[in-house]
């Protein structure tokens, strides 16, 4: 990690396929501001980062902070954590991108880089969980893609080669759907956002985005009722899949699909009790976060520098 001072503010930064998040933190006090600017990834690394710097400047205008520590920052990947590189994010189409090495020279300030479900899995920890913390907490976002971050002992757990927690490329059906990452029927191909509007196409024949799914299962419609049963299921094997590799106390979902959580929450617990060894005596608990969406993010990015 980069040689930083204790005074001033943290800028975070959250990478996401349509939006990215600004945050400004200040230690012992919490967020002070944050805010949201178009992703644009057909622009470019290096345009996104200028824009950045733009909003950053006015939120430490408005809260009255000049000096930024430095600067956290999440983003999908798969990443190269040792030379701070995007290596491939396929829901931005950006390949051996120098992420760290941009945002540096365009904030002149030591920039430390997470992926955004580990720093996201670090918020929930820090912030979400009260005490005592657990010892492991796995955390699931499910929007555009479908991820997952894993803390051990307060620590992120990033893997060997810098690529734990790619839950969302389990391949749950193997003759199903292509997915981004040139697989076929993973589960982002069903419980995704994009993956519950491709199903709602294939099924009735109308092009419905997951909010306009889970309304209408809400209202009794058969078909959309299916889907969020499919995509509930999917994730129920991913979840389950972690509980087995790490038997976590804790398992937190968020991400916009989980505004439907309440749907998709009995054919998940369907799934665990299937497929969990001796998940009846099991204490793991599964449950929606309860941080305002995109906080977690801003927090663990924060937390990166703190």
């Amino acid at each position: 990690m980069p040689n930083m001072d204790n005074e001033g503010v943290v800028l975070a930064i959250d990478i996401g396929g349509t939006k990215t998040g600004l945050g400004i933190f200040k230690p012992g006090t919490g967020l002070l501001a944050d805010a949201d600017i178009p992703t644009l990834p057909r622009n470019g690394c290096e345009d996104l980062m200028k824009r950045a710097h733009v909003r950053a400047a006015a939120l430490l205008e408005q809260c009255g902070e000049s000096h930024v520590r430095g600067v956290g920052m999440l983003s999908p990947g798969p990443l190269d954590l040792t030379t701070g590189s995007i290596v491939h994010a396929p829901t931005m189409g950006w390949r051996d991108t120098p992420l760290v090495k941009i945002t540096e020279d365009v904030f002149q300030k030591p920039v430390v880089l997470q992926h955004d479900t580990s720093g996201a899995a670090l918020g929930e920890y820090s912030y979400g969980c009260g005490e005592p913390k657990p010892k492991c907490l796995v955390y699931i976002t499910v929007s555009t893609g479908v991820g997952s971050g894993i803390v051990i002992d307060g620590k992120i757990y990033n893997g060997a080669f810098d690529a734990a927690g790619e839950v969302g490329h389990l391949r749950i059906e193997p003759n199903g759907a292509d997915c981004p990452c040139g697989g076929k029927g993973c589960l982002e191909t069903i419980a995704s956002g994009g993956g519950i509007s491709r199903l709602a196409n294939e099924i009735t024949g109308r092009r419905l985005s997951a909010k306009q799914v889970f309304e209408l299962a809400d209202e009794g419609e058969p078909s959309c009722t299916q889907i969020v049963a499919m995509a509930g299921r999917a994730l129920g094997f991913g979840v389950s899949t972690l509980i087995q590799l790490f038997d976590p106390e804790v398992i937190i979902l968020g991400g916009s699909v989980t505004n439907g959580y309440d749907q998709l929450e009995p054919h998940i617990y369907e799934v665990l009790r299937e497929r969990v060894q001796n998940y009846s005596s099991r204490k793991n608990v599964v449950r929606k976060t309860t941080l305002p969406i995109g906080h977690n993010s801003l927090l663990g990015a924060a937390a990166l520098i703190t």
